[in-house]
C-alpha cells in the first residue's frame, strides 16, 4: 500500500473512526493534494488512479474498489477500467465502460449511492443488479464542468461495517475534490503524449527542424538536427544540450559563414517565409543546404517563433553538377561534329577546284586555269567567313555607331519580304516612331534580326498554319528599349525557354542551334538581355531588351 494510502488507512482504524467526520476530510484533502503533487512530477494517468483507488481503500477500510473512466476517444487514455482486489479483471464491471446511458440514473442529483437503491429507478434496475452481483456497495459519479465521464465504487468494508450516511458524504465531497484532478489530469497527459507523437513525427523527417522562440533561442530540435550539428565534429550534441542555446551558437559561424546575419535580416518585417540556398562546412567537408524559415504565431511569448528546416541537397546539386557537365561535353561534341563537317565541305570544294586546275593547267587552257582560280578564291574567302563566325561566336566584337532601330528593321523587312522563305507569311510591323538613337553595331544587330525572324518562319513552317503571323514590335520607357519578334508558330515545349541560349540548344528537326547562341551574345555586348516566352501551339515571342544611351 503506498503512504499516501497508509496514512489514511491508519485514519480508518479502531479509535480513528471516533474522530469528528471534518478530521477525515481534511485527511482525504491532504492524501489528494499529495497525489496532485506526485502526478506533477511523473504524469502517469494509470498511476494515479491506481493511487487514487489505494487512498479510498486506506480511507474507507476496503479492499475492492474500482474506476470506470468513459472518455476512450482520449489519446492517452489506453485504459478504461481500474480496480483492487476482488473487482481486477471483473468483466461484468469492465463492460459497464461501453454503457454510458446506463449510468443516468447517477448523473441527476450528482451523489454518492447505495447501489441497492439504485433498483428503485426504472434506468437504474439494470445497473443495480450487476452492482450488487459483483459485490459493489457504494457508487460516485465522476461529473466536472457538467460532463459525466466516470464512476468509482466500493465494496464491503474489511470490518463488516456499514456505511454510514457520514460515510457517504465524505465519498461525495473526495469524488467532488478529485474530479477535477482526473479530467485535468486527462488533458494534461493528452498534452504530453501529443507533443511526444510530435517529436516522434518530427524525428522521422530527414530535414533538420530547429524551432526557435522571439528571443531566438532555441526550443525544440529534431533527430537529423542534431545530426548535422553533431557532423561539425564539435563533439557529442544533445537536445538537453542545445535547449536555450542562441542561434549564433546553434550555427557557429566557422562553420555556417553569414546563415544567422541572412536568417535574421528577413525575420520581424511581416515576411512569413524565408527560403534560401546556403552551404556549411561539417566536418571539413561542405555541405549544401535547402534553407526554409516559417515564421510561426505558437510562440511561448509575445512575439513569434521562427521554425528553421534544413534540407541537405548537397548529392542533389553534385548530380545536377555532373548532368550540367555531361551536358556541355556532349554540346562540344555536336559542335566540333558539326564545325568538322562544314569545313570538310569546304575542303572538298578547294580540292576539287585544285584538281580541275590541274588539269587545265595540263591542257594549258589558261582561261579555265583562271575561272578555277576565281572559284577558288571565293570559296577561301567564304572560309574566312566561317572562320571568322567561329571567331565571333566565341568572343563578339563590333563597330558601333549611332543608329535608330527602326531604320534597321525597315531596311531587314524590304530585304527578306521578297525572298522565298517568307512568301505567303504576314509581316507586321509596329514600330513606336519617336524611339531615340542608340549606339549600334549595324552588322550585329541586323544578324539578331534575320535571326529572330528565320526562326518564326521555320516555327511556322513545322505548325503547317496557312495564316502564319510574324509581328515586329518596338516600345520604349525611360530605362530602354524593347524589340519583340512574335510568331503565330508552333511553340517551344515546356522547359526550353530556360536553356534556349545556351550552347547548341535548338528546336529545329535540322540545325545546330548556334544562332540563338549568337544573338544571346551580340545582344549580352550591347549591353542588353533577350529572353523567349512561349505558349506551346500558339507561338513564341522573343524580346530584346537595349538600354539607352546615357546622354539620350
Amino acid at each position: 500500500m503506498s503512504d499516501v494510502g497508509s496514512r489514511l488507512a491508519g485514519a480508518a482504524q479502531p479509535g480513528a473512526g471516533d474522530s469528528p467526520c471534518m478530521d477525515k476530510q481534511t485527511l482525504a484533502l491532504d492524501a489528494l493534494s499529495n497525489l496532485t503533487g506526485r502526478f506533477c512530477e511523473k504524469p502517469d494517468f494509470g498511476e494515479l488512479i491506481d493511487l487514487l483507488l489505494m487512498t479510498l481503500c486506506g480511507q474507507f477500510s476496503v479492499a475492492n474498489a474500482f474506476a470506470l473512466l468513459l472518455k476512450p476517444s482520449s489519446r492517452s487514455l489506453t485504459k478504461t477500467y481500474f480496480a483492487t482486489g476482488l473487482f481486477s479483471g471483473h468483466a461484468g464491471l469492465d463492460s459497464l465502460s461501453g454503457r454510458p446511458a446506463d449510468w443516468s440514473c447517477l448523473i441527476r442529483d450528482r451523489q454518492t449511492h447505495r447501489t441497492e437503491d439504485l433498483a428503485e429507478s426504472p434506468c437504474g434496475l439494470g445497473l443495480s443488479r450487476v452492482l450488487c452481483g459483483a459485490g459493489v456497495v457504494l457508487v460516485s459519479p465522476l461529473i466536472h464542468n457538467d460532463e459525466f465521464f466516470g464512476v468509482i465504487g466500493l465494496g464491503e468494508r474489511v470490518t463488516e461495517m456499514p456505511y454510514t450516511p457520514g460515510d457517504m458524504e465524505l465519498l461525495n465531497t473526495i469524488t467532488n475534490t478529485v474530479t477535477p484532478v482526473v479530467a485535468n489530469s486527462y488533458l494534461f497527459s493528452d498534452i504530453a503524449n501529443l507533443k511526444a507523437w510530435y517529436l516522434e513525427i518530427l524525428n522521422t523527417v530527414k530535414q533538420g527542424v530547429f524551432v526557435f522562440d522571439q528571443g531566438l533561442r532555441l526550443r525544440k530540435v529534431n533527430a537529423a538536427g542534431i545530426g548535422i550539428l553533431n557532423a561539425m565534429g564539435a563533439g557529442e550534441v544533445t537536445a538537453d544540450r542545445l535547449d536555450g542555446m542562441a542561434m549564433r551558437e546553434v550555427f557557429p559561424e566557422a562553420a555556417f559563414a553569414g546563415w544567422v546575419d541572412r536568417l535574421q535580416s528577413g525575420l520581424g518585417s511581416g515576411q512569413k517565409v524565408l527560403t534560401d540556398t546556403a552551404a556549411a562546412t561539417l566536418g571539413g567537408n561542405v555541405r549544401v543546404f535547402n534553407v526554409d524559415v516559417i515564421e510561426s504565431g505558437e510562440g511561448t511569448g509575445p512575439g513569434p517563433s521562427f521554425i528553421v528546416t534544413l534540407d541537405d541537397v548537397t548529392v542533389q546539386k553534385q548530380r545536377e553538377q555532373r548532368l550540367f557537365d555531361l551536358q556541355i561535353t556532349a554540346d562540344q561534341a555536336k559542335m566540333a561534329s558539326t564545325i568538322a563537317h562544314e569545313l570538310n565541305n569546304f575542303l572538298t570544294l578547294l580540292l576539287g577546284g585544285v584538281e580541275l586546275m590541274g588539269m587545265a593547267l595540263e591542257d594549258d587552257d589558261k582561261s579555265k586555269a583562271r575561272e578555277t582560280m576565281e572559284k577558288l578564291k571565293r570559296q577561301i574567302t567564304n572560309l574566312g567567313k566561317f572562320t571568322k563566325g567561329l571567331t565571333d561566336f566565341t568572343g563578339v566584337g563590333s563597330s558601333k555607331r549611332t543608329l535608330n532601330l527602326n531604320t534597321i528593321i525597315d531596311d531587314v523587312v524590304s530585304f527578306i519580304s521578297v525572298q522565298k522563305r517568307f512568301k505567303g507569311l504576314k509581316i507586321i510591323p509596329v514600330l513606336n516612331q519617336s524611339l531615340p538613337d542608340l549606339e549600334m553595331d549595324k552588322d550585329q544587330i541586323t544578324q539578331v534580326l534575320l535571326n529572330l525572324l528565320t526562326n518564326a518562319s521555320d516555327a511556322i513552317g513545322e505548325s503547317g498554319k496557312a495564316d502564319g503571323r510574324i509581328i515586329i514590335r518596338t516600345r520604349k520607357d525611360p530605362q530602354g528599349i524593347d524589340l519583340l519578334v512574335s510568331d503565330n508558330g508552333a511553340g517551344l515545349k515546356p522547359g526550353v525557354e530556360e536553356r534556349l541560349f545556351a550552347t547548341n540548344i535548338t528546336t529545329k528537326q535540322s540545325g545546330h542551334g548556334f544562332g540563338l547562341v549568337t544573338c544571346a551574345r551580340i545582344v549580352k555586348s550591347h549591353g542588353g538581355s533577350i529572353k523567349a516566352h512561349s505558349e506551346p501551339g500558339e507561338g513564341t515571342t522573343f524580346t530584346i531588351r537595349l538600354p539607352l544611351n546615357e546622354t539620350a
